[in-house]
């Protein structure tokens, strides 16, 4: 017996531990371009029906090496609905969930190698309430009053 659902819409994934960047729209059949027939378009993401943003690793390894993003290429190449893919660089994902939109950034450190601070803003893609799919976005600014990082809180030494 098959149980019929109502459609759930404005669902967002978060993926990790793969140590690689992604950002893709989700559709019923991924490989299929027509949106009457259950797929999506992958030029404008319309027949998506989520979203999916993966995020990287700070110090496991990925790919060593995409020279000239010749794998990437290929992936995004025979998946089109996927908006962005990184698979050597390494650092976090930074999401900024509001009800009105989801935006995901990309952040690289720059050396796992040494203690370094220094870290780089890649790329961002959002969705909006309702759109089920990415666009692509900017970094968004700081909050005013940010929380306290957990390394600038005080240490309780046992």
């Amino acid at each position: 017996m098959r149980v019929s659902h109502a459609p759930v819409h404005n669902a967002v994934v978060l993926t990790g531990d793969i140590h690689s960047s992604w950002a893709s729209d989700l559709s019923q059949d991924t490989d299929n371009p027509v949106v009457a027939s259950g797929g999506c378009d992958p030029v404008t993401g319309q027949g998506s029906r989520a979203v999916e943003f993966v995020g990287t690793s700070v110090s496991s390894p990925g790919i060593d090496s995409d020279t000239n993003g010749a794998i990437a290429g290929a992936l995004r190449s025979a998946n089109p609905h996927f908006k962005y893919i990184n698979l050597f660089r390494r650092g976090h994902m930074l999401a900024n969930v509001a009800p009105q939109r989801v935006v995901s950034e990309w952040w690289y450190v720059d050396t796992v190698a040494s203690v370094s601070h220094v870290e780089t803003f890649a790329v961002a893609f959002e969705t909006t309430f309702g759109s089920n799919r990415l666009q692509a976005s900017a970094q968004t600014p700081p909050r005013a009053n940010p929380p306290t990082l957990a390394a600038d809180l005080p240490q309780d030494d046992d």
